[in-house]
């Protein structure tokens, strides 16, 4: 993912999947910034070229790692945004509740 993102800085997929991979090799300050990264790409109410990732995607893995990390406003605030925005969207819903049990 590394190269794709050196090839191209807005290389979405690429991002958002380095971020998870940060984040199951424990390296979650890593992986915060590609989500951030991410989320700067994937603005609220613009839907993305076809193939290419959603904002919730960004928002229920950092939501997550935020949840890990202790950092509940954080987490929760991303959560319920994806929520909000994406409400049939599961996995925002099983993060947030997630976040919450972790509370």
């Amino acid at each position: 993912f590394t190269a794709a993102i050196k090839g191209d800085a807005g290389d979405t997929f690429a991002l958002v999947s380095r971020g998870w991979a940060y984040h199951l090799l424990g390296k979650p300050a890593e992986a915060v910034k590609d989500f951030d990264a991410f989320l700067k790409l994937t603005p609220a109410g613009v839907r993305p070229p076809a193939g290419r990732p959603h904002r919730w995607e960004g928002l229920v893995a950092r939501g997550l790692v935020f949840a890990e990390a202790g950092e509940f406003g954080k987490a929760l605030a991303d959560l319920d945004e994806a929520v909000k925005g994406w409400p049939t969207v599961a996995i925002a819903h099983v993060n947030r509740g997630y976040a919450h049990e972790l509370k």
